[in-house]
């Protein structure tokens, strides 16, 4: 594929409050597309980063979604005193300086870190948001939750080294803290003016919203979320979507009641917590409404369980529809695999004789887990013994 990088000339921008700043630019043609960022006068090595970021964002996302970059150019300015950390306008995304500009020798692997996430979650919007618009304020989450999960998937893909699903885990755990509050709201809500929008634009639109998305992910599976995503994106280019829209395509695709099943987490607000006993080969769930208050809450939800048992080869999903169930798992302990299973081959033996049981695997589920004292202890035993990925750790 065909690229070339060449430098423009300098030119004068001056923005509404009559801020002058001299820009020059680096810019790549990429499969047609002339990508750019522009930086303040003798800062142009710094654009280099974001623009090597957005070149393979294109690609991830039009593999992704089977939709190709529709545009001609990607422009990206670095703007001082931006008010939003950045803005997804069709074709020119503003930054603020400290979200576009790297530099090599100086900045910190934080800062590259956020960086591409950054960029990632603004090119996504070129597709979710841009491509396939909402129909209205109240879907804003099928924007920012949606690019928020997508960002961060697209940022594993190309640093797997970074193991970015754990530092996600402050996006869950943001939304966890927000949602438990009595005060808080769904994900959506009815917005009946434009100017209320400014109101949603917070942890539950953002963090809640990307977080019920891995939570699908985790329970459907990568592959049919992609597919299911792509013939969304197929189905609503050009066009307006909502949320049933989305689960539609996503329920047809899985063949699971997916807006039946979502539409108790994004129409009321708050969380289950998940209460686990054990009783021979079974387990017993109870869920019931999580408030740091402590008072009773009445929200009930149809929650993806998944669990590893002693293993995590031996993986079980169900749906919890009501307040109780009662889950066989003959299934997992009749497996000819062993015990041992555990993501590091060094640990296999002395995890092997370990019976712990895992719910939440990798803490992709919005909820809690409260373990009785027995399944607690197993639990820790398994983290003493390294047996447990660091989210399921940090779970």
């Amino acid at each position: 594929m065909f690229c070339c990088v060449r430098k423009s000339h300098c030119f004068i921008f001056t923005n509404t409050m009559n801020v002058t700043t001299l820009y020059v630019s680096e810019w790549v043609m990429h499969a047609g597309v002339k990508v750019r960022v522009y930086c303040p006068l003798g800062q142009a090595n710094k654009g280099k980063y974001a623009l090597s970021m957005a070149v393979k964002a294109l690609d991830l996302f039009a593999e992704y979604f089977s939709m190709p970059y529709p545009l001609p150019k990607l422009d990206m300015v670095a703007v001082p005193e931006f008010a939003a950390g950045a803005m997804e306008n069709y074709g020119l995304i503003i930054y603020r300086e400290n979200d576009l500009l790297y530099d090599d020798l100086q900045s910190t692997a934080a800062r590259k870190q956020r960086m591409t996430i950054v960029v990632m979650h603004e090119v996504a919007h070129h597709w979710f948001g841009n491509l396939v618009t909402m129909e209205w304020w109240t879907h804003l989450w099928l924007n920012e939750g949606f690019a928020t999960w997508i960002s961060y998937m697209a940022t594993d893909g190309l640093f797997p080294e970074w193991k970015i699903w754990t530092q996600f885990l402050q996006q869950t755990t943001g939304g966890l803290r927000v949602d438990s509050l009595e005060g808080s709201h769904p994900i959506e809500v009815e917005v009946h003016q434009a100017r209320s929008v400014n109101e949603i634009f917070d942890a539950i639109s953002y963090k809640k919203g990307s977080a019920v998305i891995r939570m699908l992910q985790g329970y459907l599976g990568d592959d049919i979320l992609q597919k299911a995503l792509s013939s969304y994106m197929e189905k609503y280019a050009w066009k307006n979507a909502k949320t049933e829209d989305l689960w539609s395509v996503l329920s047809a695709e899985s063949g699971i009641q997916v807006n039946k099943m979502m539409d108790s987490w994004t129409k009321q607000k708050g969380y289950p917590v998940i209460s686990v006993k054990s009783q021979d080969h079974f387990l017993e769930f109870e869920q019931s409404q999580f408030l740091s208050s402590g008072l009773h809450g009445e929200g009930k939800w149809i929650v993806p369980i998944t669990l590893f048992l002693g293993s995590y080869n031996r993986r079980k999903n169900f749906l919890l529809e009501s307040k109780f169930e009662k889950v066989d798992l003959s299934e997992l302990f009749s497996s000819s695999d062993g015990y041992s299973g555990s993501f590091n081959e060094a640990n296999e033996e002395k995890c092997s004789e370990l019976v712990w049981v895992k719910v939440n695997v990798e803490q992709s589920g919005f909820y809690r887990v409260k373990y009785e004292d027995k399944l607690a202890a197993q639990l820790r035993k398994a983290v003493e013994k390294n047996c447990l990925l660091a989210t399921d750790k940090f779970g």
